[in-house]
């Protein structure tokens, strides 16, 4: 896992081993920061269920101004303050040691302009639906909402405005645009 563009492209990235954690594929990492590379640059991103902190730190890299990392795995935590030493992110980084929901229903003051999700796989659709709609509330207008899914389960149309599904193996990234 490496950094693919950037101040910070080539950095080699650590993540835990085992099935605590899921790192995004580079192939895939890839094609996200394609889509919305526009939306980069002096954004505030929140990365949500950060496992290694491998899209936030990608984030930064290209551009962002600050990244927030939720994560409650306390040795993910330990990777993502690694990683964002051997960046050099530091100081442009928080990380929040906490389940992803309990996050999202308290911190409802600060607004970004893209929040990155990556659930685990077999999440139920209900909490699915629920990370989308609290995902929604912390969105700037025309904010950009990305959550990595499982391709097997697709989101709900009648809740968001998914812009962009793209498939990938077993995966599927869907960008959501926040309606003004």
């Amino acid at each position: 896992m490496r950094v693919i563009a950037g101040v910070a492209k080539g950095t080699k990235l650590k993540a835990p081993k085992g099935l605590t954690t899921r790192p995004t594929a580079d192939r895939v990492k890839e094609a996200v920061f394609s889509m919305i590379k526009e939306s980069l640059e002096f954004s505030m991103v929140l990365d949500l269920f950060a496992g290694a902190g491998a899209i936030g730190i990608e984030a930064l890299s290209r551009g962002s101004d600050k990244a927030v990392f939720v994560e409650k795995d306390k040795v993910a935590c330990r990777y993502i303050e690694e990683n964002l030493k051997k960046t050099s992110f530091t100081g442009k980084a928080e990380i929040v040691k906490t389940d992803v929901f309990s996050f999202l229903k308290s911190n409802q003051e600060l607004k970004y302009n893209l929040i990155f999700a990556d659930p685990p796989y077999r999440i139920e659709k209900n909490l699915l639906d629920k990370l989308v709609i609290l995902a929604l509330a912390l969105l700037k207008n025309d904010g950009l909402l990305v959550i990595e899914h499982s391709r097997g389960q697709p989101l709900n149309n009648e809740i968001a405005n998914i812009i962009k599904t793209k498939k990938y193996a077993g995966t599927a990234i869907s960008i959501i645009k926040k309606d003004l």
